[in-house]
């Protein structure tokens, strides 16, 4: 049966989990509302706040291409080995790692340098840039799950289609971690300018 889990999406309040916070969230389990309690998180420094938390089963978090940092860390393979559900997010770095460098609306700009050096990757092992995104988080992670957004059906398909797909290069893993982690204003969509 699916597991149901009442979700923080606040992980600045993790610090007050001592405070109230953990109790009340508690009680949802008490009372029968979920089975586990989770968080969402953005960064790797929430990410392993959540780590100390052992009541906290289920961590979503963000992870694709240019954003490897929970896997460098280690943080990733602690939290699978310690029996969390690791939930990721931002495959597409919402729909950045789709788009062409040359096409980026003005207001993302800054983005410009990473999201070309990712488009020539893709371009010299020949591979779609939404294939090598998909394949290398379930690659690099195949232990997670996935959340991945979609408006239309076709959408949906495409992306039953990427999951299922067997093609993911050779080499290119080791080419995409060979790729420098740009800055946080890059990686996280919560810093990006709003329209």
């Amino acid at each position: 049966r699916p597991l149901a889990s009442v979700m923080m999406h606040n992980a600045d309040a993790l610090h007050l989990w001592d405070e109230g916070l953990g109790q009340a969230m508690k009680r949802c389990l008490d009372a029968g509302f979920a089975e586990t309690l989770g968080v969402s998180v953005y960064t790797p420094e929430q990410f392993h706040a959540a780590l100390q938390i052992p009541e906290l089963r289920v961590i979503q978090a963000p992870f694709n291409v240019l954003d490897r940092r929970l896997l460098d860390s280690g943080l990733l393979d602690r939290a699978l080995d310690s029996g969390r559900v690791i939930v990721l997010r931002s495959v597409y770095l919402q729909g950045l790692l789709l788009m062409d460098a040359d096409k980026l609306p003005a207001h993302m700009g800054f983005a410009a340098e990473d999201v070309l050096r990712w488009e020539n990757l893709c371009a010299s092992h020949a591979c779609a840039k939404a294939l090598a995104a998909m394949q290398y988080v379930r690659h690099a992670v195949p232990r997670a799950m996935l959340v991945i957004g979609c408006e239309r059906t076709d959408q949906l398909m495409s992306n039953l289609s990427l999951l299922s797909s067997p093609d993911f290069p050779a080499g290119m893993r080791e080419a995409i971690e060979a790729l420098n982690i740009p800055d946080e204003r890059v990686i996280n969509p919560s810093l990006w300018p709003k329209l």
